[in-house]
This record gives C-alpha cells, structure tokens and sequence, in this order.
C-alpha cells in the first residue's frame, strides 16, 4: 500500500505560512504564489534598513506593512488574507512569548517587566497601528501582582520589594520598553529569512 501523500506537496510552498498549517489553504494556490510574492516584495523593501533602531513602533511599522502587502496581494479574498495574517501572528506571538520566557529574572522589577512584556504580546495585534508606549502602560504590572508567582526571589529582596511602591513605575515601563526593542528586532530579523519558521 502507497503511503498517503503530504499535504504540503498538495500546495504551493509558502515560506509564511508554517507547513502545519499550510492545508488549512487548500485550494487558494494561486493565491499563495501572489502572496509569495508580496512577501518577496517586503524583504526586497527592507533589505538595507538598519535592524538597530531605538523604536519599538518602527518594528512594528514594518511588520504591519507586511500585513498590508498580504492584504492586496489576496484581493477580494478578505477572508484568506485574515487566516494568513492570523497564522502569521500567532507565530509571531508564540516566538515573541519564547524569547520573553528566557529572560533572566533576579529582582522583582525584572520580574515585572517579563509579565509586562508577557501581557503585551499576548494583546498585541500586530497589524494595528498601535502607540506601543500606551499599549506596555497599559500592560505593565507591579511587584504587588507578580508577588505570589513562583519566581524566586530571595526574602531578603521580596521584603524590600514590598516596600516600594505598588504600581507600575518608569523602571519597570522603561525596561519593558527595552526589553520589547529586542524582542522585535529578533522577530523582524527571523522575518527578513527566506524562510522565517524553519522547514519541518
């Protein structure tokens, strides 16, 4: 007996749409070839761009007009441009809480700022134009909210962590800021590969 064939010989590969979701497009191939070229477009309009910025909302611009290419290069087909445009996010998403995972926490404002960072990316929608200051304030956590996780913090730094204030401060709004710099500029350099989620 033959073994079944892949679903991913079935298509037209489409180097932003992970093979395990590639079926989920079945019988839009013609319009996965336009949307490889958009996408080919995009990277062709970002090569040369430094990738050492000092905003978070540059990266994000350049992300969202990879969703507005996406867009024209699906037409009519609004619904087929949204599956895209979601599968690709929730990549993006995925990879952005990967990375915020492995930072390093040793005193309670580093943990605020993963939570803050955790929280931020969980809401993000990546083609919205957004003001990320706005978004991460919004996001941001204190040392009273992330007290009772289980990241250990020595007594001796929990007891004076609980002394300072409760609410979201600059030092911990500032180092998320920082911290979402390098999140972003990681994703958007895995989005200029030409194949940005490794062939399975």
């Amino acid at each position: 007996m033959a073994p079944e064939p892949d679903h991913s010989s079935l298509l037209v590969w489409c180097p932003l749409v992970p093979l395990n979701n590639l079926k989920e497009l079945a019988g839009y191939e013609n319009q996965l070839e336009r949307i490889n070229q958009a996408y080919d477009d995009w990277r062709s309009s970002m090569r040369g761009r430094s990738t050492e910025v000092d905003d978070v909302g540059i990266f994000l611009d350049r992300i969202r007009l990879l969703w507005i290419s996406v867009g024209i290069a699906c037409g009519a087909e609004r619904a087929l441009a949204e599956k895209v445009q979601a599968i690709i996010a929730e990549q993006l998403r995925q990879g952005a809480l990967i990375l915020v995972s492995k930072m390093l926490i040793e005193t309670s404002d580093e943990a605020a700022v993963r939570q803050t960072l955790s929280n931020f990316f969980r809401q993000l929608r990546f083609g919205r134009d957004i003001f990320p200051l706005e978004e991460i304030q919004e996001a941001a956590v204190s040392f009273d909210q992330i007290e009772k996780t289980s990241v250990p913090l020595s007594h001796g730094r929990r007891r004076k962590s609980a002394k300072q204030d409760k609410t979201p401060d600059e030092t911990v709004i500032n180092g998320a800021l920082t911290e979402c710099l390098g999140v972003l500029s990681q994703l958007y350099v895995q989005l200029l590969s030409p194949d940005p989620w490794g062939v399975e």
